[in-house]
């Protein structure tokens, strides 16, 4: 394999990483709603479980999209962990 088919693999790789954090992040949010709104109809509290879950969502996607950018970041440096 020369080196502009490595570049090009490496570079698959990492659209494909941001790919994932971006649905992760998105899907998180979405799933903490209906569980919410699933809660909410049931025991008729709407829209508080919604919102909060929502949130929790919203941190959970944020937390991991920051771990995974120093991640990514120490990669690309040459640092290991």
């Amino acid at each position: 394999m020369d080196q502009g088919e490595r570049n090009q693999r490496r570079d698959n790789v990492n659209r494909a990483r941001a790919w994932a954090l971006a649905l992760e992040m998105s899907y998180s949010v979405v799933a903490g709603g209906v569980i919410g709104y699933g809660i909410d109809w049931y025991f008729g509290t709407l829209p508080w479980w919604t919102l909060g879950l929502c949130l929790g969502g919203l941190t959970f996607g944020m937390v991991r999209f920051v771990r995974e950018a120093n991640r990514l970041n120490r990669e690309s440096s040459g640092r290991g962990r």
